[in-house]
């Protein structure tokens, strides 16, 4: 798993490096195609008022707690618990695949997680039911980021609402990031459908194209690490997830209503102060039971949370540059100039196929 994790961090870096180099020629090009005063104006101008916006600053500092959050609860062993738990079904190859799947809708406050916790747990089972390793990562892989794009209250929903509202406010539209995101689910059609092809391939038991060569070559090791033993090595409980989850959702739920009926809607910094204080109060229950279960002092603890959040900083830099290549597009009336240069060639009908392509397009390049 180690080549995966790099690889990711090799594609964030080089998105910091576009990102940087894309604001950086805007505000040259505004600077008069001067290089110093458009540095000078790039950092002291853009960046730095990105970063001292209230707005930024709440997004960044709710993310670092998430990160937090999430970081205990993988240290606490409660993912792993639930995937190990989830595998006691286990009999079948079907009922492999389908606890796969499950599993990775269960761990959904993470998608980089998803794949290393699960990945170790699920890979001497599926060995020893004779199915391939390329099955194991295509449901991981299916699992892990379309069903965080469809849960608001992560990370990832923090990190596009704040594009939403980022983007909105630069164009003078007035709107609620978290109500965009809703309205745009049903849309989401990529991770609805991937979500749903997952399942009917399990139960089909149909493999297509090169999963299929991928299956019928496949040979396992006869050497195998006996899949029971796997199911039952650790002691963690189920509680370590539960308490966490059960604490966050029951408070996250309390404060959108409370906030909802008090002020007659939600606010960005209303929605957010939500995530705040429930992720911060989920950390903790977190931090209670490893104190209880495990004896591990709460500086442990906190110790661990920090690193959660020292952990995103790469996503900290991306949202830093992309908010600003937006401020700097917004001073160079590009949104006006692309769309004046396209309005008679193109049809608004066919326009949000071409942004989505553009979007494949770039996912691929990075």
């Amino acid at each position: 798993h180690y080549p995966l994790r790099r690889q990711r961090q090799m594609c964030i870096r080089d998105s910091i490096l576009a990102l940087g180099l894309g604001g950086l020629s805007g505000a040259i090009i505004v600077s008069g195609f001067n290089p110093f005063e458009g540095t000078l104006y790039y950092v002291s101008e853009k960046i730095f008022s990105q970063i001292s916006s209230p707005s930024n600053n709440q997004v960044i500092i709710t993310i670092a707690i998430i990160g937090g959050f999430i970081k205990l609860i993988e240290e606490s062993g409660g993912a792993q618990a639930f995937a190990r738990h989830m595998t006691k079904f286990v009999s079948t190859s079907v009922r492999a695949q389908f606890a796969t799947y499950l599993c990775g809708l269960g761990i959904f406050f993470t998608d980089s997680g998803n794949s290393l916790i699960l990945g170790p747990l699920f890979g001497p089972i599926y060995k020893k039911l004779g199915i391939c390793k390329e099955k194991l990562a295509y449901i991981l892989d299916s699992t892990a980021s379309p069903v965080c794009i469809l849960i608001p209250f992560i990370s990832w929903g923090a990190y596009i609402m704040s594009l939403i509202e980022s983007t909105y406010n630069d164009m003078g539209i007035a709107a609620n990031p978290l109500s965009v995101l809703l309205s745009a689910m049903p849309f989401q059609i990529y991770s609805i459908l991937t979500l749903i092809a997952v399942p009917s391939i399990i139960f089909l038991q149909k493999d297509f194209g090169p999963m299929a060569k991928a299956q019928k070559d496949y040979k396992p090791e006869e050497d195998i690490v006996n899949a029971e033993k796997v199911v039952l090595e650790g002691e963690t409980s189920i509680a370590a997830i539960a308490i966490p989850l059960a604490t966050l959702l029951g408070f996250l739920t309390f404060f959108m209503v409370y906030f909802y009926h008090s002020e007659k809607g939600l606010s960005s910094v209303n929605i957010r102060t939500s995530l705040f204080i429930s992720y911060a109060l989920a950390a903790a229950s977190s931090a209670f039971y490893m104190k209880k279960k495990y004896k591990k002092s709460f500086q442990e603890s906190l110790n661990i949370f920090v690193e959660g959040g020292k952990s995103l900083f790469f996503i900290f830099y991306i949202l830093i540059l992309a908010w600003t290549l937006s401020s700097v597009c917004k001073d160079l009336d590009t949104g006006p100039y692309i769309a004046g240069s396209i309005k008679s060639l193109i049809s608004p009908a066919v326009f949000p196929m071409i942004v989505f392509l553009l979007g494949a397009l770039i996912s691929l390049s990075l």
